[in-house]
């Protein structure tokens, strides 16, 4: 009974084993084509890169004076076109009503950014974009 226990544990393991291999290896696929799909992606940028954008966004932004003791984080999305246009501002994470608005208006003033493109073709493409407030003291 012993043996045939033990024989018993020893197939389930062996079982386990290869299924664990076959998980592993149809993750390292997984990570492999997403590397690959990453590596495709050429995403959109603002003229004169990621600083220029924050100034852009600190020169430009007004703290709305009833908000003055709101911070957080707001959490902005919006399409950049294949003109380098952007439409479809949308708050994904709110701070506050007056500030969301700011936020928004802001964007709309961008100037175009520099497209997107997937395997060289220039496609409109999704931008999230995190700005941070600290209330002013």
């Amino acid at each position: 009974m012993k043996i045939f226990i033990y024989i018993f544990i020893t197939m389930l393991c062996m079982g386990c084993s290869s299924r664990v291999q076959s998980i592993r290896a149809d993750y390292d696929h997984a990570v492999q084509r997403q590397a690959t799909f990453d590596s495709d992606i050429v995403r959109p940028s603002f003229p004169g890169g990621e600083n220029a954008l924050i100034e852009y966004i600190a020169k430009n932004f007004h703290y709305p004076q009833t908000c003055e003791v709101f911070g957080g984080k707001v959490i902005v999305q919006f399409t950049v076109t294949r003109t380098g246009d952007v439409t479809d501002i949308k708050i994904v994470r709110s701070v506050h009503p007056e500030i969301d608005k700011e936020v928004v208006r802001v964007c709309k003033t961008f100037s175009r950014f520099i497209p997107g493109s997937y395997r060289g073709e220039v496609q409109d493409m999704p931008y999230i974009l995190p700005i941070t407030f600290n209330p002013q003291k």
